[in-house]
């Protein structure tokens, strides 16, 4: 079983990981691919030390002053998260900012983004998207958290629009049904996640799998970092870990 004394490590690679990441954009969807091509010669302990979709890209890419709102991970495939906003109604934005990353002021962003987009003022760029973020939760108590909360709906805000036009679900959903083939009986796996979206979709098929007889065992509660691994490491604070053992 893993367990916390492994967090580190695991936590560490997945940070190395995101950083190769966000310098091969082309690399954006394959990993179940590499699932499929791995299951070929299938491994006895694959430790599949990412965060599954989400890159945890640092918040200072996307606030980049006039910056297109791109958020591709592949560039010359799918639309941009500007022309996907250009069409998107109110009500299925809200579900996105809240599905894909549990954002509290969902229904009042998507209002105001949505509104402004329909008085005919595109919103193309992270500068005039945050310009919105901010009259959104302009209601907000002037006091010394209320630029931190801007800063994090800013966060949640991009990420919900980067797994939408990347399609990070779609490829999650993939990957996990393919992962049972590229493990040998009795092998592991370790999955890391960044927000409950993932973990959700995560622990369903790992408890599907288990239920089917694929999996002998599976972590029925999720695995969280240390304070001290919070402490030394800012990006763990939000990680998941949950894991899975090949029936043999």
């Amino acid at each position: 079983m893993l367990g916390n004394k492994n967090f580190g490590f695991l936590v560490e690679s997945v940070n190395l990981l995101h950083h190769l990441i966000s310098r091969y954009r082309n690399l954006s969807s394959s990993f179940a691919r590499q699932i499929a091509k791995t299951s070929q010669q299938t491994q006895p302990n694959l430790s599949i030390i990412r965060t599954i979709i989400g890159f945890q890209i640092p918040p200072q890419f996307f606030l980049l002053l006039k910056t297109l709102i791109r958020l591709r991970l592949n560039q010359e495939k799918g639309i941009s998260a500007a022309e996907r906003l250009d069409t998107i109604s109110r009500e299925e934005l809200a579900g996105m900012l809240y599905e894909n990353s549990d954002e509290p002021y969902c229904e009042e962003l998507a209002k105001a983004i949505t509104e402004e987009i329909r008085k005919g003022h595109r919103i193309d760029t992270t500068t005039k998207l945050r310009q919105v973020i901010e009259q959104t939760l302009s209601f907000l108590p002037e006091n010394k958290e209320k630029k931190d909360i801007i800063r994090k709906t800013c966060q949640r805000t991009f990420q919900a629009l980067r797994i939408d036009v990347n399609h990070e679900f779609e490829v999650l959903y993939e990957f996990m049904e393919k992962l049972p083939g590229a493990l040998k009986p009795g092998g592991r796996v370790a999955i890391l996640t960044f927000h409950s979206g993932e973990d959700k979709l995560v622990k369903k098929a790992l408890k599907a799998g288990y239920r089917e007889g694929v999996y002998s065992e599976y972590a029925k509660d999720v695995v969280r970092p240390s304070a001290e691994e919070c402490a030394q490491n800012g990006r763990a604070r939000s990680t998941k870990m949950r894991w899975a053992v090949k029936a043999e």
